[in-house]
């Protein structure tokens, strides 16, 4: 009876450690084919813009905030998320008329940051962010292509449309894409 006993408890401990070994995967963590080891993220995230301000050519320091936010249910952790926020994303900008930004052709767009003319190195180190449902992480771009931006000669200030995208192997999310004006060097910094 003993010995029954234990062959009975063998195999309920079995089929409790098979059990818990399941090989079925959680959705959100399909794995993606470029990204190594880190997860495709698969749950529904959006890309919004932050509070936008009119730019100034050639002045230091100006910055885009972008907002990543967790639209789903379920809690979102993005593994492959590099210490720095600005490596995590691509900003992209096209000249336009006023209220045209919708309609930029897809080859007319220009990389604009990361800058395409120089070496990008992200960092190496990690921190995951944690996003509960609706909970966002700000990333601020550096503006550096206002710096030397070739401004159209007839126009005393220009409309940019620009859009920016996750740089992950592990997440594809876009935002939409938004209009800024950027003014000459000679005029008066203003607030939108």
């Amino acid at each position: 009876m003993k010995r029954l006993f234990s062959v009975l408890c063998a195999c309920a401990t079995l089929s409790l450690f098979l059990s818990a070994c399941s090989s079925e995967r959680d959705p959100q963590f399909a794995r993606s084919p470029g990204a190594g080891h880190f997860r495709k993220i698969t749950k529904k995230m959006s890309l919004e813009r932050g509070p936008f301000r009119l730019y100034k050519l050639g002045e230091p320091g100006q910055t885009m905030t972008f907002l990543l936010r967790n639209e789903d249910t379920s809690v979102v952790t993005i593994d492959e998320w590099n210490k720095k926020e600005a490596d995590n994303i691509r900003l992209f900008y096209a000249f336009c008329e006023p209220g045209a930004g919708a309609s930029v052709k897809e080859a007319d767009w220009i990389q604009a940051w990361p800058d395409p003319d120089k070496p990008f190195l992200p960092s190496q180190s990690m921190s995951p962010p944690i996003l509960h449902p609706g909970n966002a992480v700000m990333i601020e771009i550096p503006m550096n292509f206002l710096l030397d931006l070739p401004m159209p000669k007839e126009k005393p200030r220009c409309t940019l449309a620009v859009y920016a995208q996750i740089a992950l192997d592990s997440l594809q999310t876009k935002s939409d894409v938004y209009e800024i004006t950027v003014l000459p060097k000679t005029a008066d910094k203003l607030v939108q």
